[in-house]
């Protein structure tokens, strides 16, 4: 895959679903944080697009610098402990108030077209685990 379309997949969903804007608005309860909350959430939503299974992961991907690129030269990568306390820490409302916009916003886009049933639309979301297949006993 070509570094160009991972750029167009970025500001395609900044331009149509806002994201900058949501995650501006994101809070968390910790006391002094070295990390804004927007650049945890930035790293933790492109690791989710990158379908990245586990924090042990994203671990060794910060360590091999894999988004240095996308943050200004001189701005320090959190450690993976940071991504930890600030996911639990965060503002689940607005999450949640989010997930409902974005799915309005496809809705309006129709991405799910083809998933109509006698009128209802069906979509499941689940994490990064979209296509895995289940292991048979």
């Amino acid at each position: 895959m070509r570094s160009s379309y991972f750029e167009k997949m970025i500001h395609y969903i900044n331009n149509v679903y806002h994201v900058d804007n949501v995650f501006n608005d994101l809070t968390d309860t910790r006391v002094y944080p070295k990390y804004k909350t927007k650049q945890i959430a930035t790293i933790l939503l492109i690791g989710f697009l990158l379908r990245i299974e586990s924090f042990n992961d994203l671990k060794f991907m910060l360590g091999k610098k894999r988004f240095s690129k996308l943050f200004p030269k001189g701005t320090d990568i959190p450690k993976i402990d940071t991504f930890r306390d600030t996911s639990k820490a965060m503002c689940v409302k607005i999450l949640q108030l989010t997930q409902s916009c974005f799915i309005k916003t496809m809705r309006r886009n129709k991405v799910f077209d083809n998933g109509i049933i006698a009128g209802l639309m069906v979509c499941a979301i689940d994490g990064t685990r979209l296509f895995r297949k289940q292991a048979q006993i």
